[in-house]
């Protein structure tokens, strides 16, 4: 049985209360269109530096030559996508429901298909699937008249997903072989989980134990980190990381001019434009885009340091003393937080 969708009382505007359904979606719209914006700070040598890698970044029309040879999307890969879909996933903007991709004739088969690899082949990622709809869930314990508790779920064009799903299969192939993810980034990995990151945490307590050290952790978690990627700083790591063109011009149109409309039971606000933040609920994000971006975080001193599951990152170290290891921590959470390019102000981190 579906669960039942939940009751949003009148909500707190800038001076008055939202009754409505849709003086509630509009209050909440201009909210989230407030949190996804970059944060309050500036380091201006980084943003020059940004500002004439992404401004030199050409993107002429290629031609099947330039391409890279991209290996082209097959029948055989969209139907096995639209195998694994969930008819009870919600749709998006475009009312598609997955019930009804399941059921498509063959020669749709083919139409999408061929629509998947035009999309490589010219390198544009299309505006009516860059608008996502985003419904409300109450953040645990919080006050549910005040808009800022409410935590957005996205909702994405299952077209748009499977186009992403290609995307992230050739990024990621990229991205793997040129070495690039950070090694001891876990999360979103291949073969690989959180959990495997907590156990090396417990079996370096361990050691640290069996040798007589003493261990201490640091977990660094940073408010807003997902709504407030600085886009041309992400294409500008894109650049420097070497990706092929055909595909970093196609990352460049799907990150760029993205919006979201807030829907509270039939009612739906007017479209926000997105001015910071990468697109939640689809399958590039959060691996690798934010994997990508996170990999400016600095090396530290010894390997043994870096715990990164994701969200947050953590920290540790043992000591012969509980002293050094506070001054080791200190001197690493620092290091760990200093990238320019990631634009994080100290108050939330």
């Amino acid at each position: 049985m579906r669960k039942k969708a939940q009751k949003i009382p009148a909500l707190l505007g800038e001076n008055v209360f939202a009754y409505s359904d849709s003086i509630k979606a509009e209050t909440i719209a201009l909210s989230l269109e407030k949190q996804f914006s970059l944060n309050d700070l500036s380091h201006r040598e980084t943003e020059k530096e940004v500002k004439k890698s992404t401004e030199n970044f050409s993107s002429p029309t290629l031609t099947d030559n330039q391409i890279d040879n991209p290996k082209c999307i097959q029948p055989s890969e969209v139907i096995k996508f639209i195998k694994k879909l969930n008819i009870k996933k919600a749709y998006g903007f475009d009312y598609i429901i997955n019930k009804m991709r399941k059921n498509i004739p063959c020669t749709m088969i083919f139409e999408i298909t061929e629509n998947k690899n035009n999309i490589f082949k010219f390198s544009y990622f299309p505006k009516a699937w860059k608008t996502a709809v985003v419904v409300p869930i109450l953040k645990p314990g919080k006050d549910p008249t005040q808009p800022e508790n409410y935590r957005p779920i996205s909702l994405h064009s299952t077209l748009s997903k499977q186009t992403e799903n290609f995307i992230f299969d050739k990024l990621n192939v990229h991205l793997v072989r040129k070495k690039f993810l950070c090694p001891e980034q876990f999360d979103f990995r291949k073969s690989l989980t959180t959990t495997h990151q907590l156990l090396r945490v417990v079996e370096h307590i361990t050691s640290g134990f069996e040798k007589g050290e003493c261990t201490g952790a640091v977990f660094l978690d940073v408010q807003k980190a997902f709504d407030r990627v600085w886009i041309h700083g992400l294409i500008h790591k894109l650049i420097r990381y070497k990706t092929p063109l055909h595909l970093l011009q196609l990352l460049k149109s799907y990150l760029e001019e993205r919006k979201f409309t807030f829907k509270i039971g039939n009612s739906i606000s007017e479209a926000k434009i997105m001015r910071a933040g990468i697109p939640q609920g689809g399958k590039i994000f959060p691996d690798p885009l934010l994997s990508l971006y996170d990999h400016c975080v600095p090396a530290l001193p010894d390997p043994s340091f870096l715990r990164k599951l994701h969200h947050p990152i953590v920290i540790s170290t043992s000591e012969n003393h509980p002293r050094h290891v506070c001054h080791a921590l200190r001197h690493a959470s620092c290091g760990a937080c200093s990238p320019k390019e990631l634009r994080f102000p100290s108050t939330e981190a």
